[in-house]
């Protein structure tokens, strides 16, 4: 049942992102951030996004959060599932339905990080480090989640790495949805007890 509920977590991640992207209004801070890296360094998206995932994930185990089957299915097969739906998805030209691309993203990316991160396999390496600030800074998960949005945003800024409205919108207000969603499933992330791979 656990591992089911990291599946579908994992799939229904890539395909929140996937709908953001193809709202055309911006993607997520840390797609940004990918982004932005890219076009700083040369390297393929999809290369910088291995990358930039295990840099997190060295960072969150330096910091007491280990590595668990989530974390690494997801930091290597996480692009390609994403890639898999832009690639059967129809792009909008509508606004009102790049609009609800855009909400309906949003709130099935905040669900899909419940799914994986209560499915007790680890979390997500971004999840992963907002339970690392969480811990540090003892913050409520809006603010704590805001400011890793925007730290994000921040670093794809610097590379062009194409900010829109609603990448600005999402990085002040990502945290509250999740907040929001984590509140009405009463689940709190630092008391799920994770099975790790080490």
């Amino acid at each position: 049942m656990k591992l089911l509920k990291l599946l579908i977590g994992q799939v229904l991640t890539g395909f929140s992102i996937a709908l953001v992207v193809a709202s055309a209004f911006g993607s997520f801070a840390i797609t940004t951030c990918n982004i932005g890296m890219a076009n700083i360094t040369g390297l393929s998206l999809g290369v910088i996004s291995m990358i930039i995932e295990f840099c997190i994930i060295a960072f969150n185990y330096f910091n007491g959060e280990k590595c668990g089957l989530c974390t690494l299915t997801n930091a290597i097969f996480g692009g390609f599932i994403i890639d898999f739906f832009l690639n059967i998805l129809v792009f909008p030209t509508n606004f009102f339905i790049r609009l609800l691309f855009a909400i309906v993203g949003t709130v099935l990316l905040a669900f899909s990080s419940y799914l994986t991160s209560s499915s007790g396999y680890g979390q997500q390496s971004s999840n992963a480090l907002m339970t690392v600030l969480l811990r540090k800074t003892q913050k409520p998960i809006r603010v704590v989640r805001t400011c890793e949005e925007l730290l994000f945003m921040i670093i794809g800024l610097i590379g062009h790495g194409g900010v829109g409205i609603f990448t600005l919108i999402l990085s002040v207000s990502f945290g509250i949805v999740m907040d929001y969603i984590f509140r009405l499933l009463h689940y709190n992330p630092e008391e799920t007890e994770h099975k790790y791979l080490f």
